[in-house]
């Protein structure tokens, strides 16, 4: 065996020749014609697809989170508002501001929320989640396994002073009057596919305001509503 040493020029040259000969020895890109098996294909349109759908579900309930973030929190809260800017019924005083309105509430009574359930909904759905959040109650409802395919129920007291605030997120609605069991309320109907629709309401003679988050036709919504029913 011969030692010796090289210099950094030697062995950059060295290194330099190795790589060429390795180069060398490949086949041209354009006579590369691998072919995957069928069941690695498989395999992978199975993980594109589970990555679709839980994609779907973060981004649904992404707009889920924020619609309770927007129509639940509740905060009792002094205040005076303008005559000239609000719009009133019985039980509640409205004002609408740039993206989002605001609902002020007047019922005298408090104490423990009643519990109420819905009597309708629709076929294949069932519920999958109660989410009491200080004095509001929400319930979802799921339709299978799909995650994307629920809607969400809620009610909490509507007593005096408290608010709540609906968030349109700078997406075009359609708000249409309606009536529910002999009760004020207000359907706003998305123009936009990717947002749910939402109904508030009040039952009146409970001081309880209700709202419905959901990518369901606004009939549905309105058939669920008039199916509320007090348990106690």
């Amino acid at each position: 065996m011969i030692l010796g040493k090289f210099s950094e020029n030697q062995l950059k040259l060295a290194a330099a020749q190795v790589r060429e000969a390795m180069l060398s020895t490949l086949p041209e890109p354009q006579d590369c014609a691998g072919q995957f098996s069928e069941e690695f294909e498989r395999k992978i349109r199975n993980l594109k697809q589970q990555h679709r759908k839980k994609e779907s579900a973060r981004q649904v309930w992404r707009r889920i989170a924020a619609a309770l973030i927007a129509l639940l929190v509740g905060v009792s809260l002094l205040l005076t508002v303008s005559p000239q800017a609000r719009a009133s019924v019985k039980a509640w005083i409205k004002k609408t501001f740039d993206t989002y309105t605001q609902y002020w509430f007047q019922g005298e009574k408090g104490g423990v929320l009643p519990e109420y359930e819905l009597t309708w909904i629709p076929e294949g759905f069932e519920k999958v989640r109660e989410e009491p959040f200080r004095d509001t109650q929400t319930l979802v409802y799921q339709r299978g396994d799909d995650e994307t395919d629920a809607f969400v129920f809620s009610y909490r007291p509507a007593k005096k002073d408290s608010y709540l605030i609906l968030d349109t997120l700078g997406f075009e609605y359609e708000v249409e009057i309606v009536s529910i069991q002999g009760n004020h309320g207000e359907l706003y109907i998305s123009q936009d596919e990717t947002q749910s629709h939402c109904l508030i309401f009040l039952d009146e003679e409970n001081d309880v305001v209700f709202t419905i988050s959901a990518f369901l036709s606004p009939q549905d919504i309105l058939h669920i509503a008039e199916g509320i029913k007090l348990v106690n």
